[in-house]
């Protein structure tokens, strides 16, 4: 058995751009776990959400905020 970040990838892509706060905080975690693991490379997932996570940031919930703040840093690393 394996893990298939494809199909991840696919689940997070057509729920990023999740309007309820708490939605939008699973799915920030969520990507921001696997971008945490090393041996994932997402570097060609990241035009495919982007822009969800833009949205993401403007949430007004601070968790929310926090986290996106945190996956442009790690981004950008």
């Amino acid at each position: 058995m394996y893990f298939d970040l494809d199909q991840l990838m696919v689940l997070i892509r057509e729920r990023i751009h999740a309007i309820n706060s708490s939605n939008r905080r699973f799915i920030i975690s969520w990507f921001h776990t696997i971008l945490k693991v090393p041996s994932f490379s997402i570097t060609s997932y990241i035009p495919e959400v982007i822009d969800g996570i833009f949205r993401a940031h403007e949430d007004p919930s601070p968790v929310v905020k926090e986290t996106t703040t945190t996956v442009f840093i790690e981004l950008m690393q």
